[in-house]
C-alpha cells in the first residue's frame, strides 16, 4: 500500500487526562496503564485500501527494540482492544480516518516511542510519543489510592 496517512496525537485531551498537560502539549505524554486516543487520516478513501490493508497493525518501539526485554511490540487494530497488553481498537471511523484507541500494559518500559502503522510489508511511521510511569495505575504494586 502505497498511501500516506498523517496523525493526530490529539495532544491537549490525551495529556489533559493523563495528567501530563503541565509538561506539554505540543507533543504526547501518556502514563502506562491507561489507553490514549489517535486519529489516523488516510490520503484516500479507507474503502479504497480495504482488500490490500485484510490486517492492519500498530508497532511501538523503544530503545533498542527487543521482545525479550519488552521494548516493541506489533499488535494488530481490531475492533476490542486487550487493556492488559499493548492493543489497539477502532472506536470511530469515517471514509478517510480511524479514530483508534491504543492501550498501553501497566508494566511496560517508560521512554520515547516511535509508534508506526502497518497494512503491508513495509510499516509507515507515524510519530512518537513518551510513556510514563503511572503512580494511579492498579495493575501494579506501587498504585496510589485516589485521583
Amino acid at each position: 500500500i502505497a498511501e500516506k496517512l498523517s496523525m493526530d496525537f490529539i495532544f491537549l485531551a490525551n495529556n489533559k487526562s493523563h495528567h501530563t498537560e503541565e509538561i506539554s502539549t505540543k507533543r504526547l505524554i501518556v502514563r502506562r496503564g491507561q489507553p490514549f486516543t489517535i486519529t489516523v487520516r488516510f490520503s484516500a478513501p479507507v474503502h479504497n485500501y480495504l482488500k490490500q490493508m485484510k490486517r492492519t497493525f500498530l508497532i511501538v518501539q523503544t530503545g533498542n527494540p527487543s521482545p525479550e526485554l519488552g521494548r516493541g511490540a506489533e499488535f494488530p487494530i481490531s475492533s476490542l482492544g486487550d487493556q492488559k497488553q499493548w492493543s489497539a481498537a477502532v472506536e470511530e471511523q469515517d471514509p478517510n480516518s480511524w479514530t483508534l484507541c491504543v492501550n498501553t500494559p501497566a508494566n511496560a518500559p517508560i521512554g520515547q516511542y516511535n509508534l508506526l502503522f502497518r497494512a503491508s510489508k513495509s510499516p509507515q511511521l507515524l510519530g512518537d510519543f513518551t510513556l510514563l510511569f503511572n503512580p494511579w495505575c492498579r495493575g501494579r504494586w506501587h498504585h496510589l489510592p485516589g485521583d
